[in-house]
């Protein structure tokens, strides 16, 4: 959603921003502030006071880029997953656990740049320098999506996805991620 396009609809598109809320809203504690071309400082500034107000953390993405920052974050992660499975490198149940057990327990206590800063930049050059050349470069959606989608397989909300999902088992697995998402925003 091309935050300046929608704001050229008013007459002050000056006090027009978007709010990306995170699904589930009531526990996910951020909030994105995306400013569009128009959007002054005093808009943000009053954006960023209410998100506070209301419990969220706000991060403010300063340009109206497609995907804004997480979502660009989000399927950068997704677009390589998805790669190492179709090739055959790893299963879908083995990369979900290493990111569940490694990159997201990292990623709750450190950010990724704070965790550059940990390992220190010159290895992350170094292995940036042997591993950014082989990762996935594609721009198409990933073939294991498309196939998944044509066969009525849109995950939990069909019974099928990636996964099986019978019964209550997306109550369950909505209800488990619930607790582990504010156990580690708002205890952590």
């Amino acid at each position: 959603m091309p935050i300046t396009l929608l704001g050229t609809a008013l007459d002050d598109p000056g006090r027009f921003l978007g709010m990306h809320w995170f699904n589930p809203a009531p526990v996910m504690p951020l909030v994105e502030l995306v400013a569009g071309e128009a959007t002054t400082a005093t808009a943000m500034e009053r954006a960023e006071s209410l998100t506070r107000r209301l419990g969220k953390l706000p991060v403010v993405v300063r340009a109206d880029v497609p995907g804004f920052v997480v979502n660009r974050i989000q399927y950068a992660v997704l677009r390589e997953v998805l790669h190492l499975v179709e090739s055959g490198v790893t299963s879908v149940a083995d990369a979900d656990l290493a990111v569940r057990t490694t990159l997201a327990p990292r990623w709750a206590a450190c950010g990724p740049l704070e965790l550059m800063d940990l390992a220190g930049l010159d290895v992350v050059e170094q292995v940036s320098a042997i591993l950014m050349p082989e990762l996935s470069r594609s721009a198409e959606v990933p073939e294991s999506v498309r196939k998944l989608v044509a066969e009525g397989a849109l995950g939990a909300k069909s019974g099928r996805g990636f996964y099986e999902w019978p019964g209550e088992r997306a109550d369950r697995v909505k209800a488990h991620r619930d607790a582990v998402v504010r156990q580690l925003t708002h205890d952590g």
